[in-house]
């Protein structure tokens, strides 16, 4: 009788069951501890960092654009703009060759690509000559001007029409606040919605007899359209960033093994 008794009288199976509880969750605990020695270093970091279900606000994610140069853009594209009858004798007045297209057209030193459609979001015909685009466009038709990012860098565009800024229609200055354009991003000015006026519309267009086009002064003359780009501080759109990168021969660069062909938006 004594192996079915314990103290005071309590049989064994009944004190042995009330063992097992407390010996369950010394089982789960050995565990769990053995299981967090398992974790790697960097897992182990990443529960010590407290989560969020708030995301990061936006000044965080995308600091504001500040241009590298205030008042001296890093790039201004021209184009010109006269109807049917007049874009002969403009084109020939240039006295280069002209290359006639319909759509986008890489600018400058082809960071950027520039057309212009009318208020339909038809492509106006247009050309490429002597680093300049002309467009054909008759007085009082809408326009909207396409503009695409192709660098790697965020660019501000200031964009002018005959004397006014195209997004504002105020007075055309550079230090006017322009659209900021993400890389490889496409942005339209201009854009026409239904049953509202047009934002945009041709003027007289350029006549022929104002000769080529040789502006010096940074504003968009009657008759065409300005667009001045600015690029970022300290970023440039042909590399990214202008901090310097390790490298295991500063001094030396790999020689080209062939000279490549210019391309058409380069200006000869």
């Amino acid at each position: 009788m004594d192996s079915w008794n314990g103290a005071g009288g309590t049989p064994r199976w009944l004190e042995m069951s009330k063992l097992f509880p407390a010996s369950i969750a010394l089982v789960v605990l050995a565990a769990l501890t053995s299981c967090e020695h398992m974790k790697s270093p960097g897992a182990k970091r990443a529960a010590a960092v407290p989560r969020t279900t708030s995301p990061l606000p936006p000044s965080a994610s995308r600091p504001p654009f500040s241009r590298h140069d205030a008042t001296v853009p890093f790039l201004t594209v021209r184009a010109c703009y006269a109807d049917a009858s007049a874009m002969c004798a403009l084109i020939d007045a240039q006295d280069d060759h002209a290359v006639p297209f319909r759509g986008m057209r890489r600018a400058g030193d082809g960071i950027i690509s520039v057309g212009v459609k009318d208020g339909r979001g038809r492509w106006l015909q247009s050309w490429e000559c002597g680093g300049h685009i002309f467009i054909t466009g008759a007085s009082g038709q809408p326009c909207q001007i396409v503009l695409r990012n192709e660098s790697n860098a965020r660019l501000e565009i200031v964009a002018g029409i005959d004397g006014r800024d195209a997004l504002n229609g105020g007075p055309f200055r550079v230090e006017n606040a322009g659209i900021i354009l993400p890389p490889l991003q496409t942005t339209v000015i201009g854009r026409v919605s239904r049953g509202k006026p047009a934002p945009l519309t041709f003027g007289a267009g350029r006549s022929p007899s104002a000769g080529p086009v040789v502006e010096r002064e940074i504003k968009p003359a009657p008759g065409s359209i300005l667009l001045a780009v600015f690029h970022e501080r300290d970023r440039f759109p042909w590399e990214g960033s202008a901090r310097p990168q390790p490298s295991a021969t500063p001094d030396k660069f790999p020689r080209r093994k062939s000279q490549p062909a210019p391309f058409t938006h380069e200006y000869r």
